[in-house]
């Protein structure tokens, strides 16, 4: 009887979830956002670079920089660095200090880890909220930058956008942990071994 419900329950869960296959295609499309954020982040950077050079070139040769050019490298170099955390995120490319995780049980840190996703949802979800909150405020006031007068809420949905894709990640990769949602076979048994690492 308690196989039964077992499977009952197995089933339902693979119908109520997501299958396998939906799930590995939701990640890969989201691997392709951020790698095309981090591409348009890295063309920013350029940019911003370039900027930053007419600027010193500009103090040399005419006595002061454009106004405008440092609040547009201050703008570009927000959005570079933002840009580019979803890819670090779903890469796992953050720095991290693992010498003392590398040495406990496999279960242990797995457990650690599920840990750390769900601690990093509720932080995201919580900035975001209050960024969404900020740059509500900011569109109302058509808060603006004093040279360029570029829109400041700009940034603050920026923030709340990428804050939100992280966890969308984030949920998604707690999502490729779950047991029953392993394929068989040695695919799975290296995604195994690669969620225990």
């Amino acid at each position: 009887m308690g196989s039964k419900h077992a499977a009952h329950i197995k089933k339902f869960a693979f119908q109520l979830i997501l299958e396998v296959e939906v799930i590995n295609n939701v990640w890969n499309f989201l691997n392709s956002i951020c790698k095309a954020l981090h591409w348009l982040g890295a063309i920013i950077m350029v940019i911003c670079t370039f900027l930053s050079f007419i600027a010193v070139i500009a103090r040399y040769l005419v006595g002061s920089p454009f106004t405008w050019s440092d609040e547009m490298t201050v703008l570009m170099m927000f959005w570079f660095v933002y840009l580019a955390q979803p890819l670090l995120e779903i890469e796992e490319g953050q720095l991290n200090l693992s010498i003392l995780v590398d040495y406990l049980p496999a279960m242990v840190k797995k457990i650690l880890r599920i840990i750390k996703e769900i601690f990093i949802i509720v932080v995201l979800t919580y900035i975001g909220f209050l960024g969404l909150e900020m740059a509500q405020k900011n569109f109302e006031i058509n808060c603006k930058t004093p040279s360029v007068g570029f829109p400041v809420w700009f940034n603050n949905y920026l923030l709340v956008v990428v804050m939100m894709l992280i966890v969308i990640i984030k949920i998604i990769s707690l999502l490729r942990w779950v047991p029953f949602l392993q394929k068989s076979g040695p695919d799975a048994d290296a995604r195994k071994e690669e969620l225990t690492c």
